[in-house]
Protein backbone atom coordinates (compact mmCIF):
# COMPACT_ATOMS: atom_id res chain seq x y z
CA UNK A 1 0.00 0.00 0.00
CA UNK A 2 0.84 3.79 -0.50
CA UNK A 3 2.05 5.65 2.69
CA UNK A 4 2.24 9.35 3.14
CA UNK A 5 5.57 10.50 4.45
CA UNK A 6 5.52 14.40 5.80
CA UNK A 7 9.22 15.04 5.49
CA UNK A 8 11.41 11.66 5.72
CA UNK A 9 11.27 8.48 3.85
CA UNK A 10 13.31 5.83 4.86
CA UNK A 11 16.52 7.49 5.88
CA UNK A 12 16.48 10.41 3.92
CA UNK A 13 15.01 14.15 4.96
CA UNK A 14 12.94 14.70 1.51
CA UNK A 15 12.18 17.95 3.05
CA UNK A 16 13.85 19.78 5.31
CA UNK A 17 12.71 22.70 5.69
CA UNK A 18 9.73 20.67 6.81
CA UNK A 19 11.39 18.42 9.15
CA UNK A 20 13.32 20.80 11.35
CA UNK A 21 10.11 22.97 10.83
CA UNK A 22 8.31 20.07 12.69
CA UNK A 23 10.88 19.44 15.67
CA UNK A 24 11.33 23.12 16.12
CA UNK A 25 7.11 23.37 16.47
CA UNK A 26 6.97 20.18 19.03
CA UNK A 27 9.41 22.10 20.99
CA UNK A 28 7.72 25.27 21.13
CA UNK A 29 4.08 23.56 22.08
CA UNK A 30 6.05 21.20 24.71
CA UNK A 31 7.53 24.04 26.19
CA UNK A 32 4.13 25.74 26.17
CA UNK A 33 2.06 22.29 27.65
CA UNK A 34 4.64 22.03 30.56
CA UNK A 35 3.46 25.52 30.92
CA UNK A 36 0.46 25.08 31.53
CA UNK A 37 0.64 22.13 33.75
CA UNK A 38 2.74 23.85 35.92
CA UNK A 39 1.13 26.68 36.15
CA UNK A 40 0.45 27.86 39.44
CA UNK A 41 -2.83 30.35 39.02
CA UNK A 42 -4.79 28.17 35.87
CA UNK A 43 -7.12 31.20 36.06
CA UNK A 44 -4.93 34.05 34.90
CA UNK A 45 -6.65 36.62 37.20
CA UNK A 46 -3.14 37.35 39.44
CA UNK A 47 -0.99 40.46 37.24
CA UNK A 48 1.68 39.15 36.01
CA UNK A 49 4.13 40.85 38.71
CA UNK A 50 2.54 39.23 41.38
CA UNK A 51 2.53 35.90 40.25
CA UNK A 52 5.04 33.58 41.92
CA UNK A 53 7.40 32.26 39.10
CA UNK A 54 7.21 28.05 38.36
CA UNK A 55 10.07 27.60 36.68
CA UNK A 56 11.49 24.45 38.75
CA UNK A 57 8.61 22.35 37.97
CA UNK A 58 8.35 23.48 34.89
CA UNK A 59 11.51 22.56 33.78
CA UNK A 60 10.88 18.94 35.50
CA UNK A 61 7.75 19.13 33.26
CA UNK A 62 9.91 20.03 30.06
CA UNK A 63 12.28 17.17 31.17
CA UNK A 64 10.00 14.38 31.50
CA UNK A 65 8.49 15.35 27.88
CA UNK A 66 11.62 15.02 26.54
CA UNK A 67 12.69 11.72 28.02
CA UNK A 68 9.21 10.15 27.23
CA UNK A 69 10.38 11.13 23.54
CA UNK A 70 13.69 9.91 23.82
CA UNK A 71 12.79 6.90 24.88
CA UNK A 72 9.80 6.59 22.26
CA UNK A 73 12.13 7.29 19.55
CA UNK A 74 14.65 4.99 20.51
CA UNK A 75 12.29 2.29 21.27
CA UNK A 76 10.99 2.74 18.28
CA UNK A 77 14.41 2.68 15.50
CA UNK A 78 15.71 -0.28 17.64
CA UNK A 79 12.89 -2.65 17.28
CA UNK A 80 12.04 -1.10 14.27
CA UNK A 81 12.72 -2.12 10.50
CA UNK A 82 15.57 -0.49 10.20
CA UNK A 83 17.78 -2.10 13.18
CA UNK A 84 16.21 -5.50 12.54
CA UNK A 85 17.61 -5.91 9.06
CA UNK A 86 20.57 -6.95 8.52
CA UNK A 87 21.57 -3.46 6.46
CA UNK A 88 21.66 -1.53 9.55
CA UNK A 89 22.11 -3.72 12.46
CA UNK A 90 25.89 -3.71 13.46
CA UNK A 91 25.83 0.23 12.94
CA UNK A 92 26.43 2.47 15.53
CA UNK A 93 22.80 4.01 15.08
CA UNK A 94 21.51 0.93 16.25
CA UNK A 95 23.82 0.90 18.84
CA UNK A 96 23.19 3.76 20.65
CA UNK A 97 19.31 3.14 20.60
CA UNK A 98 19.59 1.18 23.85
CA UNK A 99 21.78 4.29 25.67
CA UNK A 100 19.10 6.25 24.33
CA UNK A 101 16.45 4.13 25.98
CA UNK A 102 18.47 4.42 29.15
CA UNK A 103 18.92 8.09 29.53
CA UNK A 104 15.17 7.87 28.43
CA UNK A 105 13.86 5.92 31.22
CA UNK A 106 16.34 7.68 34.01
CA UNK A 107 14.89 10.74 32.62
CA UNK A 108 11.74 9.46 33.60
CA UNK A 109 12.31 8.45 37.38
Amino acid sequence: GQTNHLAVEGLQTKHANLFYATWISFALTSYIVADLISIDDPSGVLPYHSQPTNQASRSWVLLFIASLVLLSFNLAVGTGEICSGGLLQDTRLCQYTIMGVVFGFFGLL
